[in-house]
């Protein structure tokens, strides 16, 4: 069943929801001031006492306020005073740039649209009560669960095939977003990919704000990769103002998908896309993004790519050092996606290890790390013995907290060193391991016995009982893979 509801959401000014209200209000505009917030929501206020979210985000984006509506003190917190009211001079003001920007706040408004095509009852108390305020009746609600256990007994037993579209749920209650759960996005075929990818990036606090409030700047004549890219940004932005403030538990990505694939694979709609190649794009569609969001009077004060936010925050430094031809080298370079080489039965560490040095005597040491590494892992290796590519499909750990020290050029020398014996250590460690093979498979020929077991017959045999106990199992010697790199 469909619930028809009006544009804008209103919630009932419960603490609980209340709470919640200003947590998507600090969610979506970035606004911490907990009074300011507290303000806004006031100031939204309808007058049958509830409240218009999509009032608000206007009020904190144009930054103003305004007085036709009643002040009442709203509880953010059961813990909290009622917010005091703010004199003229303390009221958050933002730029002329920003209090235009009238396409966040559609977005924002769409994303609380939205909320109405996943509406629907729940058999809960909490259930009820939403069920309630967004129009739903008991009997539909009660309609809904029969029609839930009918869907479940017709498919009981079927799975949805590989690479078919998924399909919506028929019951309402499933389309709803559970309480504080993250939103999801529908796998709309084959786009695993791009799933992957912009949610990861959705969590970091510092790129979901570059995204909400992205600008662009309209010019008189932009060229075709400039309108491609805008329309990109402009659908990304929505795309995460749903996100943030849907209530359904899924949205639809289709038109950022369509876009992107355009591109990718030249306007095909089946096909599965690389991970690290979407991601290698996406990051340079982003710079692009920001690059034309810059005014004239932005871009004529110096290098652009400096103050390009997704360049601060993605992109890092590294430096190559050798020796070539007997000449010292140091090579700088710039990087998104560092490559990481996965050796097998290695950690993540170790992986690195490796890939700092690449072999030759060079050796890569990081000079500016991004505050978000991105590592771009590759699985295959040439295999010398069969001549062809193989793909490495061991498990690659990785620790919840790394420390990337070790791996930076002001430590250069304390790290070479610990190297070095680390080195040592390891090959006195492959030769004791050496050393123990002989000792467990001891002979010139077959059968190969441990030593220990050839000694312990022949003291039975010199004191006249070869018929004495059983031989004591072989002692199996652990795998010397994880030593021997």
């Amino acid at each position: 069943m469909t619930v028809n509801q009006s544009s804008f959401t209103y919630f009932q000014s419960t603490e609980r929801e209340a709470a919640q209200m200003l947590d998507q209000l600090r969610e979506i505009t970035g606004v911490q001031d907990e009074e300011v917030l507290s303000r806004a929501l006031m100031d939204s206020r309808a007058a049958g006492g509830s409240y218009d979210v999509a009032r608000a985000v206007a009020l904190l984006v144009e930054g103003c306020q305004t007085a036709d509506q009643p002040a009442e003190p709203v509880a953010p917190r059961a813990a909290q005073p009622a917010p005091k009211q703010r004199p003229a001079e303390r009221r958050v003001r933002f730029s002329s740039a920003d209090a235009s920007d009238t396409d966040l706040r559609r977005a924002i408004e769409l994303s609380l649209q939205d909320r109405a095509s996943g509406s629907g009852g729940s058999g809960s108390a909490s259930g009820s009560v939403a069920a309630a305020s967004a129009g739903i009746t008991r009997e539909e609600e009660d309609i809904a669960k029969v029609l839930e256990a009918s869907i479940a007994d017709q498919n009981a037993g079927t799975k949805r095939k590989r690479g078919s579209p998924w399909l919506d749920p028929h019951n309402p209650n499933e389309r709803i977003r559970d309480g504080d759960w993250p939103v999801g996005l529908k796998n709309v075929g084959n786009t695993c990919w791009f799933s992957a990818v912009v949610q990861s990036l959705f969590h970091l606090p510092a790129f979901r704000g570059l995204v909400l409030r992205y600008r662009p700047v309209k010019r008189e004549r932009p060229s075709a990769q400039e309108e491609r890219t805008g329309q990109f940004m402009l659908e990304l932005r929505r795309l995460f103002a749903l996100l943030v403030a849907s209530e359904k538990r899924y949205v639809d990505p289709s038109a950022a998908v369509d876009l992107l694939k355009k591109v990718l694979d030249g306007g095909g709609t089946d096909s599965q896309q690389d991970i690290s190649e979407f991601t290698h794009k996406l990051l340079e569609w982003l710079e692009e993004a920001f690059k034309y969001a810059e005014t004239e009077e932005e871009a004529g004060r110096g290098d652009s790519r400096s103050r390009n936010p997704m360049i601060s925050l993605f992109y890092g430094q590294y430096k190559t050092e050798g020796v070539r031809d007997g000449v010292s080298y140091a090579q700088p370079e710039t990087f998104g996606q560092f490559p990481l080489s996965v050796v097998p039965g290695r950690d993540l560490h170790e992986a690195l290890e490796a890939s700092m040095t690449p072999g030759a005597g060079a050796q890569q040491w990081f000079t500016v790390l991004p505050p978000v590494l991105l590592l771009e892992l590759s699985r295959f290796h040439f295999d010398q013995a069969l001549a062809r590519t193989e793909k490495i499909h061991d498990r690659l750990t990785f620790p919840s907290e790394m420390y990337m020290d070790r791996y930076l050029e002001i430590n250069k020398n304390m790290v070479t060193v610990k190297r070095a014996e680390i080195a040592t250590l390891r090959q006195k460690l492959r030769q004791l391991r050496k050393r123990l093979d002989q000792y467990l498979s001891f002979g010139a020929s077959a059968p190969r016995l441990p030593l220990g077991q050839l000694l312990r017959h022949t003291l039975q045999y010199a004191r006249g009982d070869p018929a004495g106990d059983e031989p004591a199992p072989d002692v199996e010697m652990e795998n010397a893979t994880a030593v021997t790199r």
